[in-house]
């Protein structure tokens, strides 16, 4: 059970429990988690794309992800949902156990017999789920099918796993837990050796049938609700997107459960939004088929035998829909027309002219008529006659008709009734011809204008007073000569819009190509002023190419709209990239790994899809061994208390405790303590006992006990007496100068200090030798004691070196002294092998030593052994050994800080030229000391602890690269150590120490 689920297990304890308090515990349990399923479903990700080897590394660089997964699970998670409830908070998120699933059957196929077991035997040490244990079990019988004992296990692991079974899916179905469900539901797919209950497996499906269907009406209510809002708010974008999201989710649900599975509420909802989109998709299918009857429409005028059947034929379909043509269009059809008009009007020019000839005769026989016919009659004949004539604006008739009658009847012409007629008709003629001086007038300027003067207003204007055939010829002239012109100018302008579009176009295609995502911000700026200048040109071409043809025309409004889209997501992309920017400024103004930690988290939360977040993801994987630093550090200082405080228990302890933890986390430390100071750690009891036994040596030693006595003045034989027997006989030994013998004498005759009465010749010279060595090399000892445990082999050194300076010390009793300290000595040593070669020399003369007590001539000069060879081997010993008190105070040198992180602007790598390394150091590089440079990685052999991995120095400022193979991911922290300490090595021994030999 992880930190973060112990607290929730004791918030849930608490009496008491406030809304802060909850949310804020529930917010950093989503941040781990969401750590951890981040993870997973990559992992997953990779599995279904067939890459398992690339899933499997992701699972091997971090092998305790399943564990932390498992440890992040909330035994109690029925409680805390109904806490989320009732304070009306969302409920939380749970452990992605369908990727967990996955993955454990991707290792498992991937994985070897070895690798098999030993994942076998981690899960059992973890109290793994009873269904990961079988599962791998039986792979393992897969693979070692020559070993029936497997099939053992799982019949017995079968067996514990369906008593199991039946409470999970009780337990499932009653959560309506639908990701555990899905996996029960696989799990009867294996193959059992004893299948589980039907009963069981229907249950299951059928209650996940069950869930499916209330998620999909959840997910149809939702979709209508959608549609409803959005049409509330009048977006169309999101009443289409939301529209086909319900009919997709509506067409699975028919399909899967049948169509009486459809929510009824659900439909009601959706309808009048559905009913609008209907509308919608009906007004874009009736724009389409406008523009395309326009198209068809300017087609058949452009055709050069079109008649006018079929131009008014497809003039009515373009009209059909409620919406006038544009102006242009309907113009060129009016003038198209007319001018197959006039062109048959010309056909039936002799046919006009057999009418008029008729029209003449027709008016004789009335005016023959009229004459017979009484005058009053006449009158009213001619009149309205006439008045016929005139109303119906045919002049040219009424003169022949008054001509004819003032003619043949004067007296009728000259009636008041005719002659105001013919007063109207001389008013209308005199109007008539003003009109027609005025409309030459207007021709003539009309003819002299140039092609692109001629406006449609004009000829429109002048089409309305043209009366006769031939003012009406003259003008379709000019509007034959507008036509063309028209024609041409909407050719020309077609042509240029289109070349200028095709080019505008081709630079759209290169824009919408290249991803914004991958652009600077410069860069990013400068494309969309661009495409804001692009569509400005592309706005200036179509209102400059005005006579272009519509499908051009759209052409252009389509481009703008791409390149408003376009535009869009470039300034999308900017104002991400400004977010980017300012988070990446927070993020080199972090000045510790704390701040560090949480800011690029921060910048993973706020921008998900920035190309960094990957690489901050990787390089928060270690996030959490960074504080190994301090510990390292605290280590260190503990190491060196243990010196300060002279080797007491309690310092020696936290340094041992200190470098356990460390060793718990680390693999291996940043850089190698000295051996002299890890072994005075490790040997300081068993030297303070050595030490201990020694002193007690000494005092029970028999050379302790015993003084020399020379005969005959000195030049006689030595014996040995006891000390304490000659203190209590002194005045024995005050013998007078005529006095030639001293009788019964206790003298040492063997080894073990056993005494014999002897006579002595006088006069005796009597030393306290060898009690007094050894009393003084025992002061020295005790002397030597504190200063001993920080440096043994020095001290010791000096010791023997003492003892072999006793001037008076009989040889023989100093070659026996020194092999009895050097070999309590060399139990204590780091270097043991010189002192066991010199104890080897001293024991082979043990032999000579046997009659140390028998009476002989005094000799004190030290023997060839230990002049020749025992004395110079200390020496060297001596001069060879390093003093553990000097190399302690290294330790501050070997002291790791975070200095800055690695590159998070570019991109660059070691292995690139040393000019485009950057490491965005936390203060000036040429104020840090020279020393090594290191980063600290979650181990791949083992993802529970983490790796310290030098990869260059810094001297002077400047970074020398040592490992240019090593990839350093962005905002990495990078570690130095000031001083000359051996960094560690990239790869270890599985064996070698993982820290200072305090942890063994």
């Amino acid at each position: 059970m992880s930190a973060i689920t112990r607290r929730i297990n004791r918030l849930l304890d608490s009496p008491s429990i406030s809304e802060e308090d909850l949310r804020e515990i529930v917010e950093q349990y989503e941040g781990e988690l969401s750590i951890v399923n981040q993870k997973l479903g990559d992992a997953v990700d990779l599995v279904r794309r067939g890459l398992r080897s690339e899933a499997m590394a992701i699972i091997g660089s971090s092998p305790s992800l399943i564990d932390q997964a498992n440890e992040l699970s909330i035994p109690r998670l029925d409680e805390l949902m109904d806490l989320m409830d009732l304070y009306d908070l969302p409920p939380v998120s749970v452990v992605d156990t369908e990727a967990i699933e996955v993955l454990g059957d991707a290792m498992v196929e991937l994985q070897s017999i070895d690798g098999l077991l030993k994942r076998q035997r981690k899960l059992v040490l973890a109290r793994a789920p009873l269904v990961w244990r079988l599962r791998t079990l039986r792979a393992i019988a897969a693979a070692d099918p020559t070993s029936p004992h497997w099939i053992d296990d799982i019949d017995a692991h079968e067996k514990a796993r369906l008593k199991e079974l039946s409470a999970d899916v009780q337990q499932a179905i009653k959560s309506d837990d639908m990701a555990k469900l899905t996996l029960l539901k696989k799990e009867p797919a294996d193959t059992w050796q004893t299948d589980p209950p039907a009963s069981l497996h229907t249950a299951v499906n059928r209650h996940v049938r069950q869930l499916l269907l209330a998620r999909k009406h959840d997910d149809l209510t939702a979709a209508a609700a959608a549609i409803q809002e959005s049409v509330d708010q009048f977006d169309e974008a999101g009443i289409r997107q939301a529209a086909v999201r319900y009919g997709k989710l509506r067409d699975e649900i028919v399909e899967q459960f049948g169509p009486s599975s459809v929510p009824a509420e659900a439909e009601t909802l959706a309808r009048p939004g559905l009913k609008h989109v209907a509308e919608l998709n009906a007004e874009q299918q009736r724009v389409a088929a406008r523009q395309s009857a326009i198209a068809i429409l300017e087609n058949t005028m452009d055709h050069p035998r079109v008649t006018i059947p079929q131009i008014e034929s497809t003039y009515q379909k373009a009209i059909t829909f409620d919406e006038p043509l544009p102006p242009e269009l309907f113009n060129r059809y009016r003038a198209t027309i007319e001018d197959l008009k006039t062109r048959g009007k010309r056909k039936f020019q002799l046919a006009v002219g057999a009418v008029a000839v008729a029209t003449l005769l027709l008016v004789g026989l009335l005016v023959t008529w009229q004459i017979r016919r009484g005058y009053a009659e006449k009158v009213a004949t001619v009149s309205g006659q006439l008045r016929r004539f005139l109303d119906s604006g045919a002049l040219d008739e009424a003169n022949q008709f008054i001509e004819a009658v003032q003619r043949t009847q004067p007296d009728l012409a000259s009636d008041p009734r005719v002659s105001e007629l013919v007063v109207l008709y001389q008013s209308m003629e005199q109007s008539e011809k003003e009109r027609a001086a005025r409309f030459d007038q207007q021709m003539n300027e009309l003819e002299a204008t140039k092609d692109e003067a001629l406006e449609t207003s004009t000829l429109s204007r002048l089409k309305e007073d043209a009366t006769t055939d031939e003012e009406k010829l003259r003008l379709l002239k000019q509007r034959e000569r507008h036509d063309r012109y028209v024609d041409n100018r909407r050719k020309d302008h077609t042509e240029s819009l289109i070349g200028s579009l095709r080019e505008s176009g081709d630079l759209v295609t290169q824009q919408s190509q290249r991803q914004p995502a991958k652009l600077a911000l410069d860069d990013l700026r400068g494309q969309t002023a661009k495409l804001n200048e692009l569509t400005g040109e592309i706005k200036r071409r179509l209102a400059e190419f005005s006579y272009a043809s519509l499908s051009a025309k759209q052409e252009g409004e389509n481009q703008i709209q791409r390149i408003a889209a376009l535009t869009t997501r470039m300034e999308q992309q900017e104002a991400l990239l400004i977010r980017s920017a300012d988070a990446t400024e927070d993020l080199l103004a972090a000045r510790s790994l704390s701040n560090l930690q949480s800011r690029m988290e921060e910048f993973i939360s706020e921008l998900p899809i920035d190309r960094r977040s990957a690489d901050f993801r990787q390089t928060l994987d270690s996030a959490e061994f960074w504080q190994t630093a301090e510990q390292w550090n605290v280590h260190l200082r503990q190491v060196q208390e243990v010196f300060a405080k002279k080797f007491e228990p309690q310092p020696i302890a936290i340094a041992t405790q200190s470098g356990e933890d460390f060793s718990k986390v680390c693999v291996a430390p940043p850089l190698d303590i000295p051996t002299s100071v890890r072994s005075c750690i490790d040997r300081a009891e068993s030297r303070r006992v050595i030490l201990d036994q020694f002193e007690d040596f000494l005092d029970r030693s028999l050379f302790s006990q015993i003084i020399s006595v020379t005969q005959r003045d000195g030049r006689g034989e030595r014996v040995y007496l006891y000390k304490n027997y000659y203190d209590s006989e002194r005045e024995k030994f005050s013998v007078g100068e005529n006095q030639k013998l001293l009788a019964s004498v206790e003298v040492i005759q063997t080894g073990d200090g056993a005494i014999e009465q002897e006579t002595l010749d006088t006069p005796l010279v009597i030393e306290p030798e060898p009690a007094a060595s050894v009393v003084t090399l025992k002061a020295k000892w005790n002397a030597a004691r504190l200063n001993a445990l920080a440096d043994w082999d020095g001290e010791m050194l000096k010791w023997l070196a003492n003892l072999c300076r006793r001037e008076k010390l009989d040889a023989t009793i100093k070659e026996i002294l020194l092999t009895q300290a050097i070999e309590k000595i060399m139990e204590g040593s780091a270097v043991r092998d010189p002192f066991a070669k010199i104890h080897l020399s001293l024991v082979a003369r043990r032999a000579a030593w046997d009659d140390w007590h028998r009476p002989a001539e005094r000799s004190v000069r030290p023997t060839d052994l230990v002049a020749q060879k025992i004395m110079p081997a200390l020496a060297a010993i001596y001069q060879g050994h390093r003093d553990p008190r000097r190399e302690i105070k290294l330790l501050a040198q070997m002291r790791v800080r975070p200095v800055g992180i690695w590159d998070v602007v570019g991109e660059s790598k070691l292995s690139d030229p040393a000019s485009s390394h950057i490491i965005h150091y936390w203060e000036k590089a040429k104020s840090l000391q020279p020393g090594v440079l290191m980063v600290v990685r979650r181990d791949l052999a083992d993802p529970l602890k983490c790796r310290w991995i030098p990869f260059g120095k810094l001297e002077n400022g400047q970074m020398k690269i040592i490992d240019s193979s090593l990839a350093i991911t962005a905002g990495e922290p990078i570690f130095l150590s000031s001083g000359t300490a051996t960094p560690v090595a990239f790869k270890l021994p599985d064996q070698q120490q993982s820290l200072v030999s305090v942890s063994q």
